[in-house]
C-alpha cells in the first residue's frame, strides 16, 4: 500500500542519514517512521523501528532514552510468533539494554539484563534449526559485556575469566571474530590497569598477528 510505502521510505531515508553519522537527522526520520507504524498497528513491524530509534540513541550517547526504546522494541516483539530471527533480536535488546546501563555507570541494572539475555538464549538453546555455534556466540558475547562490569567494579578476576571464555569461544572460525577482538582490547586494557605489562604486550601483539585472518 501507499502507507506501508512511506513508512519504508522514511526507514531506508534514516538508514542512509545513520550509516553517514548524521544521528540526529536520522534520528528524526526514524521517528517518523515509527509513528506511521503505530498507526498501522502492526507491532510486529513496529518493532524495528523502535529498535532502530534506540539504536540511534545509542549513538547519541543518550543511554538512558536508548534503554527505554530497547526495552520498548521488546515489548511489541511480544505477540509475534517467534522464529529464529525473532530469537535473535530478542536477545540482543536485552543484552543491548545492559549495555546502555553500562555506559550510564548503573552495574547493578546492567548485570540483570545482562542476566536476562543468557536466561532467554539459554531456553531457546537447540529450539531452532541452527549451528550450535549461534547460541555459544550469542553467551559469549553476553559473557564479554558482563567481564566488563566486572573489571569497572575492580572484580578482576572474574573479569579475566569470563573475557577468556568469551574471546576463546569467539575467535573460533565462524563466530562472532569482530566481537572476540574487541574483548581481547579489553582483556589488555584490564591487564594493563593491574600492572601486568608483559601479558599486555603478548596479548596486543597477538590482536596485530590477527589483522591479516579476521577483518
Amino acid at each position: 500500500t501507499v502507507f506501508s510505502a512511506r513508512i519504508v521510505a522514511y526507514n531506508m531515508k534514516a538508514d542512509a542519514l545513520f550509516a553517514k553519522g548524521r544521528y540526529n537527522d536520522a534520528y528524526n526520520y526514524y521517528y517518523v517512521a515509527q509513528r506511521l507504524a503505530v498507526e498501522s498497528k502492526d507491532s510486529c513491524s513496529l518493532r524495528t523501528y523502535t529498535y532502530s530509534l534506540a539504536m540511534t540513541l545509542y549513538r547519541q550517547a543518550r543511554y538512558q532514552q536508548s534503554a527505554m526504546r530497547f526495552q520498548e522494541a521488546y515489548s511489541q516483539s511480544a505477540p509475534c510468533p517467534e522464529d529464529f530471527n525473532l530469537f535473535y533480536f530478542k536477545q540482543e535488546v536485552l543484552d543491548n539494554v545492559g549495555l546502555c546501563y553500562n555506559a550510564l555507570g548503573k552495574y547493578d541494572s546492567a548485570m540483570i539484563f545482562y542476566r536476562k539475555a543468557l536466561e532467554f538464549i539459554n531456553s531457546r538453546d537447540g529450539k531452532f534449526d541452527k549451528l550450535p555455534g549461534v547460541y555459544e556466540s550469542a553467551r559469549a558475547v553476553v559473557y564479554g559485556n558482563m567481564a566488563e562490569v566486572y573489571m569497572h567494579t575492580g572484580q578482576f578476576d572474574s573479569a579475566e575469566k569470563l573475557y577468556e571464555y568469551s574471546i576463546a569461544v569467539n575467535l573460533q572460525k565462524g563466530y562472532t571474530n569482530s566481537d572476540a577482538i574487541v574483548g581481547q582490547v579489553k582483556l589488555a586494557e584490564l591487564y594493563f590497569k593491574t600492572g601486568d605489562m608483559a601479558r599486555t604486550k603478548d596479548l596486543l601483539q597477538a590482536i596485530e598477528a590477527e589483522f591479516d585472518t579476521i577483518p
